[in-house]
């Protein structure tokens, strides 16, 4: 939900003050529109309650979308369950990366390029001594965390070395 101010307000009378609190609205990418409570209290001298913020959007983001009641759960306007259920792990990073999915040109290019750092993490100096003498360890579920700490203490290693 990117909220985008709208130049309209919305009027609210409250019984404590005298006056009536003027809000700026804000016209969000989708879903009803909201009332910019943060100068209530300069307005009307008091403050919201609403508790479990229930009513209450509770920041600004253009990558996701939350609507609790309709079981709606959107990130960069794609169904989450969509996502999860049709997407490959690396489409995901690509949709992390770039903010979009990629084309099948771009995944296999991505895939490729990961495949290749993968590779020449496994041959890299931080991970003989991170795996110590003995071998990889066995299974998907150890190797992809342990193939992140190789690349990881990689980067540090040239991040650490470019700097000095």
């Amino acid at each position: 939900m990117s909220a985008m101010l709208n130049p309209a307000s919305a009027e609210i009378g409250i019984e404590h003050s005298n006056k009536p609190a003027v809000l700026p609205m804000l016209r969000p990418t989708i879903g009803p529109p909201l009332a910019d409570i943060r100068g209530l209290y300069r307005e009307a001298g008091c403050y919201a309650y609403d508790p479990a913020l229930g009513e209450t959007g509770i920041c600004r983001s253009a990558i996701t979308y939350v609507d609790g009641d309709n079981g709606v759960l959107l990130y960069r306007g794609y169904p989450i369950a969509d996502l999860v259920e049709r997407c490959s792990y690396l489409e995901i990073c690509w949709l992390l990366l770039n903010g979009e999915l990629p084309t099948g040109g771009q995944l296999d290019k991505f895939t490729d390029a990961v495949k290749t750092h993968a590779a020449e993490s496994v041959k890299g100096p931080g991970c003989r001594e991170f795996r110590g003498s003995g071998p990889a360890p066995p299974g998907a579920a150890c190797a992809i965390p342990w193939l992140c700490c190789c690349g990881l203490r990689r980067h540090a290693r040239a991040t650490s070395l470019r700097s000095r």
